[in-house]
């Protein structure tokens, strides 16, 4: 399972992640934001609003089935907002093996290496 960040911008992101599987059937998914309910989505995906610039957030997704029980080791992921216009993220996520990936880019398209930090270790 994953959480995937993309689309990061100063202010906003977009969450995509693997789907849940359930016996009874998963009915939706709830996103936690620095450890508070975010919202509730139907699908695999969810945009993020109203975030600040040069600040850290959390995200967490758990998935919930028909019969109204919910996961308790959704994918986490983590992000640094950009400061400046000048700097677009790509993606950042992280998988059960407890590690995140960071991938980013200016404006002219140079890619820098990937960077993998532990999470306890950058966070």
């Amino acid at each position: 399972k994953y959480l995937r960040i993309t689309d990061i911008t100063q202010t906003s992101l977009t969450l995509s992640w693997s789907a849940a599987r359930d016996n009874v059937g998963v009915t939706g998914y709830r996103i936690y934001q620095d450890g508070v309910l975010l919202g509730v989505a139907d699908s695999t995906t969810f945009n993020v609003t109203g975030l600040s610039p040069n600040t850290r957030y959390s995200f967490k997704v758990e998935a919930g089935d028909a019969a109204g029980n919910w996961s308790t080791d959704g994918p986490r992921a983590f992000v640094l907002t950009p400061a400046g216009k000048t700097s677009k993220t790509l993606a950042i996520y992280t998988e059960t093996t407890g590690n995140g990936i960071f991938f980013s880019a200016d404006n002219s398209g140079a890619f820098e290496s990937p960077r993998v930090w532990p999470l306890y270790g950058y966070f």
